[in-house]
């Protein structure tokens, strides 16, 4: 009798994985541009892994799904209204599902080859964005409980009129923001870590404000572009420090380099803190 019972339990054990698979639903979703001249995406990701990725397609993206079909519901919608791309793709964790990050993973592949709008609202999951190389005109990301990786390793071909980040209790570090091509940038982040590398390519004016509450921030600039540095007006709750570049104090918290006034190409940074903490490095 015990070998029977030994028999069935070690059956039932090698089957869960083979059932924990089958409830994990797969799905490649290829999103023709049908005409488009440029693309809005609206991306609302509430829990897992999600990867995003520039990539040499003819489609306007590529969504590649997998994720527990009992526990996640996820749905991309796409039409075009006169001539611009409105592509929409969601995921909703179900009600009483629990969560797990193995739960639900998204891998994006976005065009190069159309200018894009993207606004992404990422919940609680671990993300890898790499949009380098994108035409993106306006990019606006909300990270909640994430932890989060976003870089541009490659230039942006268009002028980005706004990129804005606002995080809440997260983890973020982004790289080569140079490269995104902005005219402002403004981030915002509450309780939590936020490694901020503004190196990469220049054209033109660009200002960049920085709002930390309780969390701490490490920005670092490009040291070979005139800067302009804008403290938080000496705040007893508040810290700030700047490590190097060159830069004289030409007023109360207000930094410069010697070129920043003729420089056609120039950056401007702006800081409000709250109980927060700054470094700014120059590389």
């Amino acid at each position: 009798m015990r070998g029977v019972f030994r028999f069935w339990l070690l059956a039932a054990l090698a089957a869960l994985p083979a059932a924990a698979l089958q409830a994990r639903e797969r799905k490649n979703t290829p999103v023709a541009a049908e005409g488009a001249e440029r693309i809005n995406v609206q991306i609302d990701f509430a829990a897992g892994k999600l990867r995003i990725d520039p990539g040499e397609i003819a489609e306007a993206a590529v969504f590649d799904f997998a994720y527990d079909e009992d526990k996640v519901d996820c749905a991309v919608d796409y039409e075009v209204r006169g001539g611009v791309g409105m592509l929409q793709a969601e995921s909703e964790r179900l009600s009483g599902s629990g969560g797990d990050t193995g739960d639900n993973e998204w891998e994006v592949v976005f065009s190069r080859a159309y200018p894009m709008n993207l606004s992404l609202d990422i919940g609680a999951c671990d993300a890898e964005i790499e949009l380098g190389g994108l035409r993106l005109e306006e990019v606006a990301v909300e990270f909640g409980a994430a932890s989060a990786e976003i870089g541009f390793r490659e230039p942006n071909p268009a002028r980005m009129r706004e990129l804005r980040f606002e995080a809440g209790a997260s983890s973020v570090t982004a790289t080569d923001l140079g490269n995104a091509n902005f005219e402002s940038c403004e981030f915002e982040g509450g309780v939590g870590s936020f490694d901020l590398d503004f190196r990469g390519e220049y054209h033109g004016e660009s200002e960049i404000r920085v709002k930390v509450g309780l969390g701490s921030a490490e920005i670092t600039l490009p040291v070979d572009i005139p800067c302009r540095i804008e403290g938080p007006g000496g705040g007893l709750l508040s810290s700030v420090e700047i490590h190097g570049g060159g830069l004289r104090e030409i007023a109360d918290d207000v930094w410069e380099s010697d070129d920043y006034a003729g420089a056609s190409t120039r950056l401007r940074l702006i800081l409000e803190l709250g109980l927060g903490a700054v470094d700014v490095r120059f590389r």
